[in-house]
């Protein structure tokens, strides 16, 4: 597998459960919604299985090219950094 597949298969990973964990949580804690849990929460599972990938990707992308938090820095506060070397 190339670095980009790893780094994408463990950006899944992560992202799912964090999206799962905040579906559930929701779902159980309001009380509209936990009398229906026994339907959401398979769809939650299924949302997460289904948006995670594509989320993935992009972020293994970023990741990928190395640099891209410093020209974020930048851009947003107008500030400049001296870059190492």
């Amino acid at each position: 597998m190339s670095k980009h597949a790893w780094i994408t298969a463990l950006i899944s990973l992560f992202a799912s459960v964090i999206l799962f964990g905040i579906g559930a949580v929701t779902i159980l804690n309001l009380p509209g919604l936990s009398i229906e849990a026994q339907l959401l929460l398979p769809v939650i599972v299924l949302v997460s299985l289904l948006f995670v990938p594509f989320a993935a990707e992009r972020l293994a992308l970023r990741l990928a090219s190395g640099d891209s938090d410093r020209r974020g820095d930048e851009l947003s506060s107008g500030r400049t950094y001296p870059r190492g070397g």
